[in-house]
């Protein structure tokens, strides 16, 4: 990005800028709201409330992608660390389930989550070698 003249630069900063303040809205917005329809439930003695806290962690997973995609400060990490991570990921949920202490069930699930987190580190590790290139 460096090597880009001044104006261009200061362009996707700007732009950056932009969306990290959108999405901090959406969060704002977002937990306003939710907060307004948990309250009026809790009020009518309405107890089935789980889905909720679904939506909420599920729109919160989503910003906090988008607040490390557009960082101000990138921090390197070496696709060997991540590698090597979602190994002992992997590692990790298979001695659970020899262990009887996560189901199979479960352990589809987070094999799912590992797979899907290393596929985005991939798009994220050619994107970032199309740029640099």
């Amino acid at each position: 990005m460096a090597a880009q003249p001044s104006d261009t630069l200061q362009q996707r900063l700007d732009v950056r800028d932009a969306l990290l303040e959108l999405n901090n809205e959406v969060i704002d917005s977002t937990d306003k709201y939710l907060d307004d329809v948990l309250r009026g439930r809790l009020l009518r003695k309405q107890s089935n409330n789980q889905y909720i806290n679904l939506v909420r962690r599920s729109i919160n997973r989503y910003c906090s992608m988008v607040r490390h995609d557009y960082n101000k400060q990138a921090v390197f990490v070496s696709s060997d660390l991540y590698i090597q991570a979602f190994q002992q990921e992997y590692n990790f949920i298979q001695r659970g389930v020899s262990r009887g202490v996560i189901t199979p069930e479960m352990a589809t699930v987070l094999y799912d989550e590992i797979n899907q987190a290393q596929s985005l580190q991939l798009q994220r590790t050619q994107q970032l070698q199309i740029i640099t290139s």
